[in-house]
């Protein structure tokens, strides 16, 4: 198949304006008894995209753009997915990041590859998840004051709990890293924290300070639920629309349906 080029878009849409100026706002003009003069259809060239990957939901999408505005490009533009929301772990970002850039800036995805990438970067992330790394922990922020709340968010119970069990440093304005925990290893937990935690009777959330780089080794860290967060839930999502696409064509290649 012959590769189509930025000039031969182009020329094509200038095509359909020539169309839809010479004969259909011909018609349109004549039929509301306009005059001619007073009428033209410009096409404003925004933007060529070499690939795309559009997601089943409205407005979540990514392009390789080529052109924009009759300028070469070579650029990624991104909408609503998981690279531009502030609300997931910065690794899962960087490495969905990574993940558009293979589907749509290559020539001719290799999804063994990909497949590889996404079991490599969910076995990156259990490991992050073992060793309490809070690259991998979800952003939250204490939006409003408690008396503002009709019921207490989690994520502000789980700040809460921080202030409880470790030091005062959560109020109305702050930010932190959301863990899921199952408890806490009361062999090696300091009292404080063995007494205020079995008090609270939680085992959910904790939230740790912006500084911080790791959750303290005699929290719990619940794996499970983290790694499903931060990538097998995303990933089933972002693939969603690639499998559906596979399952209306009658040829399926094996090496994509392995998702």
């Amino acid at each position: 198949m012959k590769k189509i080029t930025n000039e031969e878009i182009i020329e094509e849409s200038r095509k359909i304006e020539k169309v839809l100026n010479d004969y259909f706002l011909v018609e349109f003009s004549k039929r509301h008894n306009i005059s001619e003069k007073n009428n033209l259809f410009n096409l404003k060239q925004e933007v060529i995209a070499k690939k795309g990957y559009f997601s089943d939901v409205k407005k979540k999408y990514a392009l390789h753009i080529t052109n924009e505005e009759g300028v070469e490009k070579d650029k990624l533009f991104i909408k609503g997915l998981i690279t531009q929301r502030s609300d997931y772990p910065s690794v899962t970002k960087e490495r969905f990041m990574t993940l558009i850039e293979m589907l749509v800036k290559t020539e001719k995805p290799n999804f063994k590859e990909i497949r590889k990438f996404i079991d490599d970067t969910r076995m990156e992330i259990t490991k992050l998840c073992k060793n309490h790394d809070a690259t991998i922990s979800r952003p939250v922020s204490f939006s409003k004051k408690i008396s503002e709340y009709k019921s207490i968010p989690y994520q502000v119970l789980a700040m809460q709990l921080w202030n409880e069990c470790e030091y005062n440093y959560f109020s109305h304005g702050t930010k932190g890293k959301l863990f899921s925990i199952k408890g806490v290893d009361m062999s090696i937990a300091p009292k404080k924290v063995r007494d205020n935690y079995e008090k609270l009777q939680t085992s959910d959330y904790i939230v740790i300070p912006l500084e911080m780089e790791f959750l303290p080794e005699y929290y719990i860290v619940d794996v499970k639920k983290m790694v499903g967060f931060a990538w097998d839930e995303r990933i089933i999502e972002f693939i969603r629309p690639i499998v559906n696409l596979i399952y209306q064509k009658e040829a399926l290649d094996n090496s994509i349906v392995t998702f």
